[in-house]
């Protein structure tokens, strides 16, 4: 388990959404994306979370790939259980001061991208 703990950390990739709107307890609004793939090559995207009660979605968009995710917010703590290309994975987001957030992602069935 700590072995697959270590594979889940050195995968991790940074993730950067910058918000055009944001507000305690409710993040929704579309968001830009950047971030980099585990290989080090770069992508860009927008996002939208729509929250409401009980229901938390996003829907990413990028380059020619389209995502969605089940999310959750909890404090300044940000979890998206998210489907992409028929693979599963997770990111989790920080909440920053300024309604940006910045996270790791993780995806199982590829090694170097477990999580």
């Amino acid at each position: 388990m700590v072995q697959h703990c270590k594979l889940a950390i050195v995968a991790a990739v940074w993730l950067v959404v910058v918000t055009s709107k944001a507000f305690a307890g409710d993040i929704s609004g579309t968001y830009e994306v950047r971030g980099n793939n585990p290989n080090g090559s770069a992508y860009s995207g927008s996002a939208v979370i729509a929250m409401g009660p009980g229901k938390c979605r996003v829907d990413w968009k990028t380059g020619s790939s389209s995502s969605y995710g089940r999310c959750r917010l909890e404090g300044d703590q940000f979890t998206v259980d998210f489907v992409l290309q028929g693979g599963k994975g997770v990111v989790v987001y920080k909440l920053l001061g300024n309604g940006d957030l910045t996270g790791r992602w993780w995806m199982n069935g590829h090694e170097r991208q477990k999580g």
